[in-house]
């Protein structure tokens, strides 16, 4: 298994984890609310909890919850798209021992993104001055020695990744397009499980064809990207997904 895939796996399996405690907290207290409606010390005792602690909390508790997921879940997928195409870079870059050799897009491209590229470092705040500085002077020699063709080449591999807005449909297109993989999308769908997630959520009863499940992935990506940007911009939310929508999104 690639080790992009394998960092992404692990951490969405973490974030279903946490929605689980989430969604098993509010089943085990909605649960007791019911059961415990005696005079017992622990009844009593409980029932105050519920309604000095976990009833005023609830509201607030499941937005931070949704919020918390939607953010992880864009992060966990943008890293994972990062991650593959350099994981899948230097995998091309072991089987072409001259940098002619390499495909013709990514030779074309190299030029741009790694000017991109360093004036992107040049801009980076926060970083020291000697660290700004050794990462110029490596991403301007991997560059030339890409340009004279050197036998001993690497790539700017963090320059195709570089980008200036949220991951959407169009974009992981664009992106994996400067690396030579186009219709990334119908690729994707040809995985019967992502193709089976999305029917499940949109048409349970019959099976749709792939133009349909090229729009609803479509839709799935940008509705992720832009409910990402409104809780990152603080943007006011009156409407939250529940846990179980939460866990039907990141099935997909």
């Amino acid at each position: 298994m690639l080790q992009s895939l394998s960092d992404f796996l692990i951490s969405i399996d973490g974030l279903i984890n946490h929605l689980n405690y989430e969604k098993s907290c509010q089943i085990y207290f909605q649960a007791g609310a019911k059961k415990y409606t005696g005079e017992h010390s622990f009844e009593v005792e409980f029932r105050d909890f519920l309604a000095e602690k976990i009833s005023p909390a609830l509201t607030d508790s499941k937005v931070y919850s949704y919020k918390n997921g939607i953010i992880s879940l864009y992060g966990f997928l943008e890293r994972y798209i990062e991650d593959i195409i350099i994981e899948y870079l230097r995998g091309v870059c072991e089987l072409s021992l001259h940098y002619r050799s390499l495909p013709q897009e990514i030779r074309k491209n190299h030029l741009d993104a790694s000017l991109d590229h360093i004036n992107k470092i040049k801009k980076l705040r926060g970083m020291s001055a000697d660290y700004r500085q050794s990462s110029l002077n490596e991403a301007v020699k991997n560059l030339h020695n890409c340009l004279v063709e050197a036998h001993e080449y690497s790539l700017n591999y963090d320059a195709f990744v570089t980008h200036t807005s949220n991951f959407r449909y169009d974009s992981i297109h664009e992106i994996f397009t400067r690396i030579g993989i186009h219709g990334i999308s119908r690729s994707c769908l040809d995985d019967a499980g992502l193709a089976e997630a999305l029917s499940r959520k949109y048409s349970p009863s019959a099976k749709l064809e792939k133009k349909i499940l090229i729009s609803l992935l479509m839709s799935e990506l940008d509705n992720l990207a832009q409910r990402r940007n409104e809780i990152a911009h603080g943007v006011r939310i009156d409407e939250i997904e529940s846990l179980e929508m939460l866990l039907d999104r990141i099935d997909i």
